[in-house]
């Protein structure tokens, strides 16, 4: 639940113990103008909370959850004329066969409104980035074959696509 903040003026941190809704590991985070958006997770099953820290009120509050429940998921912000944090796709369950997310979660900065996409592929141990109004999402692995047998990572066929979203209009433009 701890979440440590860096003062790059003073360089120093500030600890907040409490700080987001639940214990949880493998989230994502990005950050905005006044805000950081900390999303998704796994504390013994994948989670949707959103938990929030806006630095104007120096406090944590949640919001609309993530479209699913996923974890290892990729947060990416973006700032050319928006003030946006987006969140791609990650492993949506646990158990045999777990497969990738197509969803795209987009949380507006200074708004807090929420809205979702779908990728063409599901896809999870990807990458994710933006430049200008355009974020990616590529490559990947589109299910996990687990540990029991690690050969059969050499058999998964990985995700070799990459989706484009540009946000000035709130549509995949390219795969």
């Amino acid at each position: 639940k701890s979440v440590e903040r860096f003062d790059t003026r003073y360089r120093n941190f500030t600890s907040f113990p409490d700080g987001l809704v639940r214990p949880r590991a493998l989230l994502a985070a990005a950050a905005t103008s006044t805000k950081a958006f900390f999303a998704g997770g796994f504390d013994g099953q994948a989670r949707s909370d959103v938990d929030v820290f806006d630095l104007d009120t120096d406090s944590f509050y949640q919001i609309t959850p993530l479209q699913e429940a996923r974890y290892s998921l990729i947060g990416v912000t973006v700032k050319e004329g928006q003030d946006i944090a987006i969140f791609g796709g990650g492993r949506r369950r646990d158990g045999l066969s777990p497969t990738g997310s197509k969803m795209i979660d987009i949380y507006d900065g200074p708004s807090g409104n929420h809205s979702y996409r779908e990728m063409i592929s599901p896809r999870m141990f990807h990458f994710g980035g933006s430049a200008k109004q355009y974020v990616l999402f590529g490559l990947g692995l589109p299910s996990d074959p687990g540990f029991q047998n690690v050969l059969s990572w050499l058999g998964t066929e990985p995700v070799l696509s990459v989706d484009v979203f540009d946000v000035s209009i709130e549509k995949i433009i390219a795969r």
